[in-house]
């Protein structure tokens, strides 16, 4: 069972996070994505958890403008494994 998984359940906490690192997001309906403002970027995804990755890293190239790392290439290598998911069904009562 995934601990965490990309889905929309995770996006309020993402918004939060986003909030909480000093993004603004809005939701740009003409193009179907989510922007992210903040310290001097602008950031565009698919989801919130997708900007959140992003800010990762421009976080990680410490916000420089040459965010793009090319070397070691590693993502047509990434090992192929398959993973069963299982539901998890919580209850209130």
């Amino acid at each position: 069972m995934p601990t965490l998984s990309d889905y929309t359940n995770v996006y309020n906490t993402a918004l939060v996070v986003l909030r909480d690192k000093g993004y603004s997001v809005v939701y740009d309906s003409l193009f179907d994505e989510f922007v992210a403002r903040g310290k001097g970027w602008e950031l565009r995804g698919s989801s919130p958890t997708a900007i959140l990755g992003l800010v990762a890293i421009v976080e990680h190239a410490e916000f420089r403008p040459e965010w793009r790392r090319d070397e070691p290439y590693l993502y047509p290598n990434l090992p192929r494994e398959p993973t069963p998911f299982k539901w998890v069904v919580t209850s209130d009562k």
